[in-house]
């Protein structure tokens, strides 16, 4: 147990945190990943509030706080849909 609220720690830290002097070569990838992060957290909030959810094959996923691994599953889970996304957005905009 103690290990998988590390992990969380870390990767939960690492995803709000502002660079740094520190992160100097790494700072746009530090903020790249950020912002992937935030677009797929509005893609999903968006999807489920507007109710789209059930016309996708699969059901994404939020990520939560509490649990470290549900941003990899939140990813995935556009990964998996995206194609199904791209579609509905053509049709509409939500």
């Amino acid at each position: 147990m103690e290990c998988g609220h590390n992990i969380n720690l870390a990767v939960s830290h690492s995803l709000q945190r502002k660079a740094t002097e520190a992160d100097a070569g790494h700072s746009e990838s530090i903020a790249d990943i950020q912002a992937l992060v935030n677009v797929c957290k509005d893609i999903v909030t968006r999807v489920k509030r507007t109710q789209m959810q059930h016309e996708l094959s699969t059901t994404l996923k939020q990520s939560v706080s509490t649990r470290w691994n549900s941003t990899l599953f939140m990813l995935k889970s556009i990964c998996d849909n995206l194609e199904q996304l791209k579609t509905m957005t053509e049709r509409s905009t939500f």
